[in-house]
């Protein structure tokens, strides 16, 4: 395996085909109009799922399945810097390419990123090949090796469930239940099991042991009757903006999932390795460089509703609907101009290439025809991509594959650097979908303004029933140390079966305690 990770120099201003700041103005206003509304109605209107995908039933989509899960174990931050993009090329005869990029980290995060990967890939190679009695410790320590690698996340999650558990052991006084004295019991038996684990001050083994620990507390809690419905049915209730006292049930359930998925992604590995081994043999990374972040390309001219709708049409019976609309959300309790205004002046407005379009502006600087593993152009993402980055691919002519948007419009988004070298044909290229975008962004604030419905959700991660596999992330679920789940895992991606599900809601929480934007910066 190649463990040197490959640089990726960034070109100089005077090389950049920059846009001009009028295109950026009438870019970036319908995007801050559309995350204001998008706001107010998450606050006061009804929520709305994002469109699920089916379940892994085919090769392409059990593939598709191990890069998400490799870009989500590589994710090991909350806060957006590190979400993380992932493909696989087949250019050369001796080993295969996994081409990396991150939304903001350093050269040296990135070198630690490459090693990771190159590292775990090791880890999992031969797994199927190993005895029986093997195993149980192979696969330990490759769990243990994702956990420690991603502990600053982890961390964050423990501490937010203790103190979700502590505001749901409040809230039970507020819920009639038959048997809520046996749910609050066992949220309090969780909430000392987790307060006894949550120290960052320890060295990594004893980490690890209490991380263990904790995890083992709440597939414990996840199995305990009738805990398995009760969480899903007051999580729902949280999600509706006239039972917010409930929404601590959301939180919790989207706490606990993100603990339980570093297991179920082990399971995804080795159940690949069976089916795919040369993806885990003669394999090297290249690391693509994080972009640098542009000004704020919008100042005091972009923030009233009424100017920025005027200029989204040449349509003047069109600016006068949504202008009378918007006017309804301009005055307390919407104040939809202050909420534009506020974006507008935020001092991390400074939009950057996320990790998707870096991922793939890399390879198509480098290939003129790119070789994908067997030839699947996909591109997997530790989180569902933003709407911003949905409507790029869905514009982009590669045709090149990601996740299903969660929905959510991050301001702080922007193209990808387009080179003098790059020509004329570059400049079109890059214009066409700069249109096809800009039009996407204006239709869908104009329907946000007429149905008052959130398109997004408040965390970027799926977070579905408590004890059910969610489609759209296609999570695999594994307990404990137990062979015998992994066995058929790969028994079903040897068949080409889908992965049980009985999933028909999502977790979506007002708070947006997850809602990762890509926008932080380092500089």
């Amino acid at each position: 395996m190649d463990t040197t990770p490959t640089p990726s120099p960034q070109p100089g201003k005077s090389d950049l085909v920059v846009f001009k700041p009028k295109q950026l103005r009438r870019f970036y206003e319908p995007i801050v109009l559309f995350k204001a509304l998008n706001d107010i109605s998450r606050k006061w209107g009804r929520i709305r799922s994002p469109d699920r995908s089916p379940n892994p039933q085919t090769d392409d989509e059990e593939f598709q399945l191990f890069l998400d899960k490799l870009a989500l174990v590589c994710d090991r931050k909350k806060g957006g810097t590190t979400v993380t993009a992932v493909t696989v090329l087949d250019h050369d005869e001796d080993a295969l390419t996994y081409v990396i990029g991150c939304n903001q980290i350093s050269a040296p995060a990135r070198e630690k990123t490459s090693h990771f990967v190159l590292e775990l890939l090791k880890k999992v190679e031969g797994f199927n090949n190993l005895e029986p009695l093997e195993k149980p410790g192979v696969r330990n320590g490759i769990r243990d090796f994702i956990l420690a690698y991603n502990r600053p996340r982890i961390e964050c999650y423990m501490n937010s469930l203790l103190k979700e558990l502590g505001n749901c052991i409040e809230s039970c006084s507020q819920i009639d239940f038959d048997d809520i004295s046996q749910i609050e019991r066992s949220l309090k038996e969780l909430e000392t099991s987790i307060g006894d684990g949550v120290d960052k001050k320890i060295a990594e083994a004893e980490y690890l042991e209490s991380c263990l620990y904790c995890l083992q507390r709440i597939k414990e809690f996840q199995r305990a009757a009738p805990m398995n419905t009760f969480i899903d049915e007051r999580a729902t209730e949280g999600r509706l903006p006239d039972h917010k006292s409930m929404v601590c049930w959301s939180e919790l359930r989207h706490n606990l999932a993100r603990l339980l998925v570093y297991e179920k992604a082990v399971a995804t590995f080795i159940a690949t390795e069976a089916k795919w081994s040369e993806l885990f043999q003669e394999v090297k990374v290249k690391s693509v460089a994080s972009s640098r972040p542009d000004g704020n390309p919008l100042g005091k001219k972009s923030e009233e509703a009424q100017s920025v709708i005027g200029r989204m049409s040449s349509h003047a019976p069109t600016i006068a609907k949504y202008r009378k609309l918007s006017l309804n959300l301009e005055a307390d309790p919407y104040l939809l101009n202050d909420r534009i205004k506020e974006q507008c002046d935020k001092v991390n407005f400074r939009p950057i290439v996320h990790c998707e379009v870096l991922v793939l502006n890399w390879i198509l600087a480098e290939y003129t025809e790119p070789r994908f593993f067997r030839n699947w152009r996909y591109i997997g993402t530790s989180k569902g991509p933003c709407k911003l980055c949905h409507y790029y691919f869905e514009a982009h002519p590669s045709q090149v594959k990601i996740r299903p948007a969660h929905g959510n419009v991050y301001t702080s988004w922007r193209f990808a650097d387009l080179t003098k070298a790059q020509g004329e044909a570059g400049v079109r290229g890059r214009q066409n979908i700069f249109n096809s975008m800009m039009d996407a962004v204006r239709k869908d604030a104009f329907l946000i303004l007429e149905e008052k419905s959130p398109i997004g959700k408040s965390h970027d991660s799926n977070t579905y029933t408590f004890m059910s596999h969610p489609e759209s992330d296609r999570e695999v679920e594994v307990g404990g140390s137990d062979t015998s789940e992994v066995d058929n895992l790969i028994e079903q991606f040897e068949a080409g079966l889908s992965f049980t599900n009985t999933s028909t809601t999502d977790s979506l929480a007002l708070s947006g305690s997850d809602d990762e934007e890509g926008g932080t910066s380092l500089f």
